[in-house]
């Protein structure tokens, strides 16, 4: 067993609160210099770097919306939405439209589209999941 060592308080050190002058953009990264000053020693500065998040989404489909699906050569379908700012990914879902249907992930993308090979004479519905901050949306379907 090593002996315990004994920590005196230094009132002498003030504790220091910093606010920015202005709004720090959401989802971007920032780094902060941190250099604690004292008159008897000289303290090694540690930088501290961080993301912010993003602002609360209420409704997800609204902000993905208008989304499209267009068939082009080889049968490729290529769906596409508008991006959300701040999203991790999307996970883009397929089924086939019939009143038994389930979804199916056909891929995850960080991209605001995604290109699937569609078979012949099916009709599909697709589906995009979000993830924001680690958190992930319901289906929203269109």
């Amino acid at each position: 067993c090593s002996e315990g060592q004994k920590v005196e308080r230094d009132d002498s050190l003030q504790f220091l609160e910093f606010k920015s002058d202005s709004n720090l953009e959401e989802c971007t990264e920032y780094s902060l210099n941190i250099k604690p000053v004292h008159n008897d020693i000289d303290v090694k500065g540690k930088v501290v770097k961080f993301i912010t998040l993003s602002r609360p989404i209420d409704n997800v489909a609204s902000l993905l919306t208008p989304v499209n699906a267009e068939a082009g050569d080889e049968q490729m379908v290529t769906i596409s939405w508008n991006a959300i700012k701040c999203a991790n990914h999307y996970e883009v879902f397929q089924k086939v439209n019939t009143p038994d249907g389930e979804w199916e992930r056909i891929g995850t993308t960080g991209d605001n589209f995604f290109k699937q090979k569609g078979v012949p004479c099916t009709e599909y519905k697709y589906g995009v999941k979000v993830t924001i901050d680690d958190e992930e949306s319901d289906i929203v379907e269109f």
